[in-house]
């Protein structure tokens, strides 16, 4: 279907909605409630209906990309304001400028703005659509050789504007305690479990991973990092103990959990890197795997959310600092 046929439907279906909801508003809610009050009641439901509408769209033709989805939005625009002149004219004997700006001025305004996420809508949808197809796509993990069935397992990952070495040089450099939200859960997890070592001093988050015990099980150098230890995290002090790549899957120590993570980075495209990081976790035995499962069905929240708060830092930091080398640059 092309950007015409797409913006007429798109359209039919959002002024049908419209149109369907007027027969309703007019008749029942108007003597009721008022003009106005009826409409800024009408509306939270067009701007639902507007999302689903365009949502549908976007899925029935995945071949547009953004910039023609812009355009769909953009044409049912136009076909929408023309209708409303046209109903306007005929039904009520009105001027076109009468009836876009002769309106309650709450209601007006609101309806106003209504226009603008009916016409961005179809575009915003097929962005998302086509970043979380980008980020979907993915090769053998770099865990697969240390912990091919874990007990858990979490991949979160970004799209970064800036080449991959810029961004992997970011990933180097982040520092976790530098970010509040970030220092705010690792002060409320030591506060639960009633942590007694000292708050480490900002580093750089791969300096302060090392340090706490971290063992680096593989290193291809400006694309993927993985470290992995041996611990108990549900005690208040944990202690990482270090594990060769070589005997990590079979580390014999009793009650406790194994933890392998990588940070990998791939580029997609001219000046655009996927970031993605990924942790896998695998019990001992019997008894650290019950244990685990319990401190994990609270502490999850708070690990999730580090996760979800680092890859966003480190694509901050990597595309001011592409934006920063550009700069310097200066003109070709």
């Amino acid at each position: 279907m092309g950007i015409l046929a797409s913006a007429a439907t798109y359209f039919a279906v959002v002024f049908g909605a419209g149109f369907v909801l007027g027969a309703i508003r007019v008749p029942l809610l108007v003597p009721r409630l008022g003009e106005r009050t009826a409409e800024l009641l009408e509306m939270p439901i067009m701007v639902l209906v507007i999302a689903l509408a365009a949502r549908w769209r976007q899925r029935r033709t995945p071949e547009l990309r953004p910039r023609h989805q812009l355009a769909v939005g953009a044409l049912a625009l136009l076909m929408l304001l023309a209708v409303e002149i046209a109903f306007g004219a005929l039904l009520a004997g009105k001027a076109p400028h009468e009836v876009l700006f002769a309106r309650d001025p709450v209601a007006g305004a609101s309806f106003a703005a209504a226009l603008l996420p009916f016409a961005l809508a179809p575009a915003w949808w097929a962005r998302h659509a086509s970043r979380a197809a980008a980020l979907a796509r993915r090769g053998p993990s770099p865990l697969d050789g240390f912990l091919p069935h874990p007990d858990v397992q979490k991949r979160h990952a970004a799209l970064v504007k800036a080449p991959a070495d810029v961004v992997f040089a970011a990933v180097r450099a982040v520092d976790l305690e530098s970010m509040p939200p970030i220092r705010c859960l690792l002060r409320l997890r030591a506060r639960l479990l009633g942590t007694r070592a000292a708050p480490r001093p900002p580093q750089p988050f791969l300096d302060a991973v090392t340090e706490m015990g971290w063992c680096e099980l593989a290193n291809e150098p400006g694309r993927i990092l993985v470290f992995g230890a041996a611990c108990q995290p549900w005690l208040p002090d944990v202690r990482f103990e270090p594990v060769p790549a070589a005997a990590f899957a079979a580390h014999p120590a009793p009650g406790r959990v194994l933890i392998a993570w990588s940070i990998a980075v791939e580029p997609v495209d001219a000046g655009v890197t996927r970031l993605t990081t990924e942790t896998r976790v695998l019990a001992t035995d019997a008894e650290g795997r019950a244990r685990f499962r319990r401190y994990w069905r609270w502490a999850r929240f708070g690990i999730v959310a580090i996760r979800r708060l680092l890859l966003p830092a480190i694509r901050r930091r990597a595309e001011a600092d592409w934006r920063a080398r550009c700069a310097s640059a200066g003109p070709p």
